[in-house]
């Protein structure tokens, strides 16, 4: 059966419950799941092993990496827009990496046009700053605004602003993702890497040296079938 995991940067559960996401939500239940790191390299690292982040309700359908890397003839392709991720994956088929990030409609193109038997597809639109339809002034203020609050400056409405700018790129990034889901037969796995803080320990985004909290853990997973 081909598989296709689709990854948002960034995405914490309630973030994405709030989302209009219509196509992503159409697949099958959202669940809460956890994901195995509070960044991205180690949480990806984990996932392109072939390990989804840990649900109760949802047993990994996945191979342990040993079996799931070393069998199997099937094309299979990761569609990265991380510096982070980059020549991370163990994947036993080829990295497709799109530098500057952001390109969301062009990986997701690339990706419908593909005969693969396994992808795994991260976009970076939902990352912090939320920088999508070439909104790139407008996020430079933001990204300001953000840096200014992540050393110390007072900015009560910062946090608020974030959330809302995140749930409109995940909306965006839902409607692009549902073209790459009516091209495709197979099972889908939708999550993201790990969660984000918005105004917790007077921090906004997530990063190593940010304030632990278990919301950095808490993400997305839905699987189902089209």
């Amino acid at each position: 059966m081909r598989e296709l995991v689709i990854v948002f940067d960034s995405v914490r559960y309630d973030q994405f419950e709030k989302a209009d996401a219509a196509n992503l939500k159409s697949l099958g239940p959202l669940h809460k799941a956890y994901s195995h790191g509070r960044w991205t390299r180690p949480s990806m690292a984990s996932l392109l092993s072939g390990y989804l982040p840990y649900c109760p309700e949802v047993k990994s359908p996945w191979e342990p990496s040993w079996a799931y890397l070393n069998f199997g003839e099937e094309p299979r392709y990761f569609f990265n827009t991380s510096p982070w991720c980059h020549h991370l994956s163990p994947l036993k088929g080829e990295e497709v990496f799109y530098d500057p990030p952001g390109q969301a409609p062009r990986i997701v193109e690339d990706a419908a046009e593909i005969l693969f038997g396994t992808a795994v597809v991260l976009l970076s639109e939902t990352h912090v700053n939320y920088c999508f339809r070439g909104e790139e002034n407008e996020n430079e203020e933001l990204a300001k605004r953000i840096w200014g609050f992540n050393h110390g400056v007072d900015d009560p409405e910062l946090g608020d602003l974030a959330k809302l700018k995140q749930i409109e790129a995940i909306e965006y990034l839902d409607g692009l993702v549902g073209g790459l889901l009516d091209s495709f037969s197979g099972r889908v796995y939708f999550t993201s890497d790990h969660g984000e803080l918005f105004g917790r320990g007077h921090h906004i985004g997530h990063d190593p040296s940010a304030p632990f909290n278990e919301l950095l853990f808490e993400v997305p997973l839905i699987v189902g079938e089209v």
